[in-house]
């Protein structure tokens, strides 16, 4: 038993990657069982069939070892070519000497599936198609000598067709379980290392944005502290600002940090988290009313950071300039998506401006807009109707 481990595991050495064990173990075991094949075909014709020529099969055994050599010195793709090729003059010369009755030509589908099994990496694309064409070119020669009886002279005529067919039965029933197991194997080890490669990046994501969050919430805290400790009133409105976008940012991943989705936000519940903090860190006197009607909407990290700073910005503008003398002070906030875009309005019912004065602002809260719109690949503008309106319209990534 630990001669077959020991085997298996030839040419497997430490800190491999998983897909080359996996394809160094596989070549290993169609090494095995090709040496099976050929010693059981000649041996069957030799003492069953009483073919002396049978034994001709044997010449390819120095190259199937060649081929798990090249293996055990880590030259796996070489060593696969060199398979393939010895096994398809192999099942060539047996095709013709059989004959077509004998159907042994049929065992090249175990050549096409083995193809099918191996190659999975990029750099083995010269090795796959010197395999592949010279494999279909095998079968194609068979098929032409078969069917203008090229090599009628060659066939011996002392392999019972009977026989021949029964001992290509058994050999492709054999080898075709083998192959089904290896490569249901193959595909469940790697469906379960794909599985604990999601989680592990579900694991790292979350912790991302837990620090991320964390350290935006350290920002936070060092601008309130600052600003408390300052006397001038710009200085504090400035510090203000920047407090508010950095704790739209903030949001942003301690949202992605509590969902099980942790590469997208759901937008409803962020702007209405956003209102809440942009309301709190003002400490308002006014009572402003928050209406929002807002389609269910997951949207990409990339997306949900410029969406909250662009509506920080908005609800900001109007919550300190809007509302002056204004009795009933109402901000809405609506997103519809349709046809893979999204429609975002904010709009106030307070004292107005001009369209003229809204795009003539030369502060950083305009600039800030219209290259997170950019960013977002949108489109917007501002309509003054009893208040000022604000639409943005973006893809829907």
């Amino acid at each position: 038993m630990n001669l077959l481990k020991s085997f298996y595991n030839s040419g497997v050495y430490p800190n491999q990657d998983t897909a080359d064990i996996k394809m160094v173990r596989t070549v290993n075991l169609l090494v095995s069982l090709a040496l099976i094949c050929v010693v059981f075909t000649s041996l069957f014709g030799y003492y069953i069939q009483k073919n002396d020529l049978s034994l001709y099969a044997l010449l390819s055994l120095p190259m199937f070892l060649i081929g798990f050599y090249m293996n055990y010195r880590r030259k796996v793709l070489t060593a696969i070519t060199i398979i393939f090729l010895s096994s398809s003059i192999l099942l060539t010369v047996y095709s013709l000497r059989a004959g077509e009755d004998s159907y042994t030509h049929m065992l090249f589908v175990l050549n096409i599936m083995g193809l099918s099994l191996l190659y999975r990496k990029e750099n083995a694309k010269i090795y796959y198609n010197t395999s592949l064409y010279f494999t279909l070119f095998c079968v194609l020669f068979v098929l032409v000598s078969f069917n203008f009886q090229l090599f009628d002279g060659f066939i011996d005529m002392t392999l019972y067709a009977d026989e021949q067919r029964e001992m290509s039965f058994y050999i492709l029933l054999v080898s075709s379980l083998v192959y089904s197991f290896v490569i249901v194997s193959t595909y469940r080890q790697q469906y379960k290392r794909l599985q604990d490669s999601v989680e592990e990046q579900s694991v790292l994501l979350a912790e991302v944005n837990h620090r991320v969050k964390n350290n935006l919430a350290i920002i936070v805290s060092l601008l309130n502290m600052q600003k408390n400790a300052t006397g001038n009133s710009e200085t504090k409105n400035a510090l203000q600002d920047v407090h508010d976008r950095i704790m739209s940012m903030a949001l942003v991943h301690q949202k992605m940090y509590q969902n099980k989705n942790k590469t997208s936000i759901e937008l409803g519940h962020f702007i209405a988290d956003l209102v809440v903090e942009i309301r709190n860190s003002l400490d308002l006197k006014e009572n402003i009313m928050y209406e929002t009607m807002i389609d269910s909407v997951q949207l990409d990290v990339s997306i949900a950071i410029p969406i909250g700073l662009i509506l920080n910005e908005l609800i900001t503008n109007s919550i300190k300039h809007a509302f002056d003398e204004i009795e009933e002070p109402t901000i809405s906030i609506t997103l519809t998506k349709k046809d893979g875009l999204i429609e975002l309005v904010a709009k106030d019912n307070g004292i107005g401006a001009t369209i003229e004065s809204l795009h003539e602002q030369t502060g950083i809260g305009m600039s800030l807009i219209q290259s997170l719109v950019d960013q977002i690949e949108g489109k917007y503008t501002f309509e003054v109707n009893n208040g000022v309106s604000f639409k943005l319209i973006f893809p829907h990534k």
